[in-house]
């Protein structure tokens, strides 16, 4: 049957911070090692605490790599390692996480803080171009990879990501929407533009399954065939 608009049911729910507050209160609570990497996100980078992802999302982060199995994942896209922990926090004790930043500064936030949370033996940091990074992995191979780096890169990170993707192996996409961004012909915000063309370009592919979820900024589960 083909798509109708008027068959779509509008159950979106307006983002408050008591809406919020309320989540967090019936998740999985946030331990202490948590909120002091958060304070620490606001205290030390406040000009770029905007980037770390929303705590609800890392516990989702956390239950997907649970619910997944997965054993090697990786990150595109560390910041001060908020989700890359709660990540770690959710594989199995023969499990790996490796991330890919540009900044050492924040790397050395997270760094800190994994270490602080017991995990860095789970978690390896590389430093540098995360397109050239991935460009020498070409031996490597991963059951789970979230994706949240530079939105003009995705296409050219999915590229590069999905020959060393386990066949079932899942890539989350984050900031899909871009604040519905995407929905403006007319923008001029190149994060958005650049996630317009990633989406259609995911979209469009036979060797994926692809859902787009409208929670927090637009996420998409996107699963190798």
């Amino acid at each position: 049957m083909a798509w109708r608009e008027e068959t779509m049911q509008r159950k979106a729910i307006e983002g408050t911070p008591e809406l919020q507050r309320y989540i967090l209160e019936h998740s999985d609570h946030l331990e202490p090692h948590h909120l002091a990497l958060i304070e620490a996100t606001n205290n030390r980078v406040p000009e770029l605490s905007s980037y770390q992802v929303p705590p609800e999302e890392a516990l989702a982060l956390r239950m997907l790599t649970r619910i997944t199995g997965a054993r090697h994942v990786l990150e595109i896209g560390t910041f001060t390692g908020l989700s890359s922990m709660l990540i770690a926090e959710g594989l199995g004790a023969d499990g790996h996480l490796t991330c890919l930043d540009i900044n050492p500064e924040t790397g050395a936030i997270a760094r800190e803080h994994w270490e602080a949370a017991g995990l860095s033996d789970r978690i390896t940091l590389q430093i540098g171009p995360a397109a050239e990074t991935l460009a020498s992995m070409t031996d490597a191979h991963f059951d789970l990879v979230f994706l949240d780096a530079d939105k003009p890169g995705y296409i050219d990170y999915f590229d590069a990501v999905l020959p060393v993707l386990d066949p079932g192996g899942l890539i989350v996409a984050d900031n899909t929407l871009m604040q519905s961004h995407v929905l403006d012909p007319g923008t001029e915000n190149t994060n958005a533009m650049a996630l317009r063309e990633f989406n259609r370009y995911v979209a469009d592919r036979a060797d994926v399954d692809v859902v787009m979820l409208p929670v927090y900024d637009g996420l998409t589960l996107i699963r190798k065939r």
